[in-house]
């Protein structure tokens, strides 16, 4: 009787024990070494994958901030040798042609002189509507960049008495010369008024303006002759 108990104990520990093996042979993962032999990647917790750095944007001038032009190393009344071989004109890309004209208030201007500097070269009058609609444009312009650029209006088809009877009712500061004698002609071709010429610091048009125009087309331009 003891041994049928003994031989059933046996008998139940060994299944007991047999079957556990057998149910982790079953369901035991593949080790890290196994799956490393096998070449395929043992799973992880994703790491999160940091964005590409983007660079952040530039901070927008303030509105109306003065132009800082670039560095002009042109000694005043010189021309580089790269500008001497340029054709004398009033198109774009020709130096302009020179001039000497009588100054409103005494002097006078020649516009050879005035190189180191970009230049605007404004022809009108004042009898012209456009004209009187333009000049309180070009004062503003002479206000905030006078120090930048040189800026002569010069007045034409009219007398010096005729001119001088005009601006002395405005305080306008910008330079005033006189051609009563179509003194720019035949090099400037002056058909109309008003014209206007914008000149790099070597003396070459970059660009030109037949018309009127305003405040923010003069700004345009004075960036365009500092190549900005």
């Amino acid at each position: 009787m003891k041994n049928s108990i003994i031989l059933t104990v046996l008998a139940i520990c060994l299944l007991l024990f047999g079957g556990c093996s057998l149910l982790e042979e079953l369901v035991i993962p593949e080790t890290t070494a196994q799956v490393q032999a096998e070449g395929i990647a043992e799973p992880s917790l994703a790491e999160p994958v940091p964005a590409e750095a983007t660079p952040a944007p530039a901070e927008p001038s303030p509105a109306g901030t003065p132009i800082d032009p670039p560095v002009i190393e042109i000694t005043k009344g010189s021309t580089p040798e790269a500008v001497i071989d340029l054709p004398v004109g009033i198109n774009i890309g020709e130096i302009a042609p020179d001039f000497t004209l009588e100054m409103r208030g005494g002097g006078s201007v020649t516009l050879g002189d005035l190189r180191g500097k970009p230049t605007i070269i404004n022809v009108s009058a004042s009898w012209c509507p456009p004209c009187k609609w333009e000049f309180p444009e070009i004062q503003r312009v002479y206000e905030d960049y006078h120090e930048l650029v040189n800026i002569i209006v010069i007045s034409y088809w009219e007398t010096k008495a005729e001119a001088d009877a005009y601006f002395d009712n405005f305080a306008y500061q910008f330079p005033i010369a006189y051609a009563p004698n179509d003194e720019l002609d035949p090099d400037y071709q002056i058909e109309f008024i008003p014209q206007s010429w914008i000149l790099d610091a070597n003396g070459v048009i970059v660009d030109y303006i037949p018309g009127a125009t305003e405040y923010d087309e003069f700004v345009f331009l004075i960036k365009k002759a500092f190549n900005q």
